[in-house]
């Protein structure tokens, strides 16, 4: 994808879903089946998406960054929904 800037709408055409699944999935919303909200979150890492940036672009002043990455709260929410089903 040549896009700079990649969007809930780029990540649901490419998955074949309406924009607003992909946005309750990516709100980790409990109406989302685990399996589709799996398949958004990996897709949106693959496109690197914005929410899953882990840190902002380097030269950013310390104050502005997240103490926790979103990005990582939503991999450790994941991971514990994908060990669920091993």
């Amino acid at each position: 994808m040549n896009k700079e800037k990649v969007t809930i709408q780029d990540i649901a055409d490419s998955l074949g879903l309406s924009r607003n699944t992909v946005s309750k999935a990516l709100n980790n919303n409990p109406s989302i089946p685990d399996e589709t909200r799996s398949k958004v979150i990996r897709k949106a890492i693959d496109m690197n998406y914005k929410q899953f940036a882990l840190f902002e672009q380097e030269g950013t002043p310390a104050k502005k960054k997240p103490a926790i990455s979103p990005c990582l709260l939503q991999i450790c929410r994941t991971i514990h929904i994908l060990a669920r089903h091993c």
